[in-house]
């Protein structure tokens, strides 16, 4: 059976909710997430006024969370409901960004246009590639950062004739 969670009765749309372990759950619609640490008995807002659409929610194994958005990239929270920064810009109409977590590891995934030719790089500052394929994707590029140090990174995104660019800032 179903008990319904009453979190903000202003505002019913939500768009993603992410639970810890500990009984944390994070709900968000889509410019606020709010927070729980009780399993959802008592609720405050966590984040306020997120610019960009909240898309996606995701935890790393230390509590850490992250906010995929369409329009201000990805924010990660300086530690577990605290202040959000910026983590990612991706600007694009034809590709979106979204957050995965698999095993504490953040990954990136690149939504590409069904059935599209693109051609995507990762870049370190000095232009070292980490990172390229060029291929009609129909399913989204899954890109792995487990091998990479922290560190700034370039994502570069070509198709159509047109180069969509952005970077990632990866902390551990």
């Amino acid at each position: 059976s179903w008990n319904p969670i009453s979190v903000d009765a202003s505002d019913t749309n939500f768009v993603a909710v992410i639970a810890d372990r500990y009984g944390s759950v994070f709900a968000a619609t889509r410019n606020r997430v709010y927070v729980s640490r009780d399993d959802g008995a008592t609720w405050v807002p966590a984040y306020h006024s997120l610019s960009g659409f909240v898309r996606n929610l995701a935890l790393d194994s230390s509590g850490v969370l992250y906010v995929a958005t369409y329009g201000a990239g990805v924010l990660r929270s300086q530690s577990p409901a605290s202040r959000v920064s910026r983590e990612h810009v991706t600007r694009s109409s034809t590709w979106r960004n979204r957050i995965v977590v698999r095993d504490g590891d953040p990954t990136v995934v690149i939504d590409a246009l069904p059935r599209e030719l693109i051609r995507l790089d990762v870049v370190t500052l000095d232009g070292t590639s980490v990172y390229s394929v060029s291929a009609e994707y129909a399913e989204p590029v899954i890109i792995s950062t487990q091998h990479m140090a922290n560190g700034v990174y370039g994502i570069r995104v070509a198709h159509a004739g047109r180069v969509q660019s952005a970077t990632m800032l990866l902390l551990r």
